[in-house]
């Protein structure tokens, strides 16, 4: 089914597809044909390993797939957003959205950590991390509201306050979740740190864990709107 939307969206003839940006929507349609092959054949490979569970080993291939690949390639859309989307008015906004997520999250991260150390005391979820505190949460959601709406005035002055402030309080809101699902990974994989690139820092894996969760959370937020914006001007 992938490979057929992907098909009919290539035919231009299409009304839907006229507008500018409509296009990426096949984008989806590649994606999923190329994660069947990839698990079609991540499973024959199977037969030829001499080992057990191999439904387990298939599963895990394809979630690693969805969860990082995907996931990251939520920047790449962010990064472009200028010129897949109907928002003339904002001007090149792909590489300062992309800078305001980023900042967002650093200092999401940051201020929980400095509030979690000063006034921290009820814990987040002690089975997973026990030094989160709800405390430091909420001033990661604060950090991270400030940040957001700091930078679009600053890179993007026509950037809505209301979604800039909607942005702002999902990114501190999904940014530890990524964080906490990531070491939840780790403690069922029995490791302290994801790799050993980055001695200290708990490997690659921890220092965009929360980005994971981050970046498709305002992607959406930015499809929605568009969504929303075109759909008002059809109706008028």
């Amino acid at each position: 089914s992938g490979w057929m939307f992907a098909s009919g969206a290539e035919d231009q003839t299409s009304e839907q597809f006229h507008f500018e940006g409509l296009g990426i929507l096949m984008i989806g349609g590649y994606l999923c044909l190329f994660m069947l092959l990839g698990t079609l054949i991540t499973l024959a490979a199977e037969l030829f390993r001499a080992r057990e569970n191999a439904m387990l080993n298939t599963a895990l291939t394809a979630f690693g797939v969805f969860y990082i690949g995907l996931s990251m390639a939520s920047l790449f859309a962010l990064r472009h957003i200028d010129r897949l989307f109907l928002w003339g008015t904002w001007g090149e906004t792909g590489a300062s959205l992309m800078m305001t997520l980023f900042v967002s999250v650093w200092l999401a991260d940051t201020a929980a950590y400095f509030v979690g150390l000063s006034i921290g005391k009820h814990k987040l979820f002690p089975r997973v991390s026990p030094k989160k505190s709800w405390e430091g949460a909420i001033g990661g959601v604060v950090g991270s509201t400030a940040a957001f709406v700091g930078m679009t005035k600053l890179l993007i002055p026509t950037f809505p306050l209301d979604m800039a402030i909607t942005c702002g309080v999902v990114v501190g809101i999904v940014g530890p979740i990524g964080d906490l699902a990531e070491s939840l990974l780790k403690r069922d994989a029995v490791v302290k740190d994801s790799s050993g690139v980055l001695p200290g820092h708990g490997g690659v894996f921890d220092r965009f864990d929360s980005m994971l969760f981050a970046a498709p959370a305002v992607l959406v937020i930015c499809y929605w709107d568009m969504i929303v914006s075109m759909l008002l001007r059809v109706k008028h």
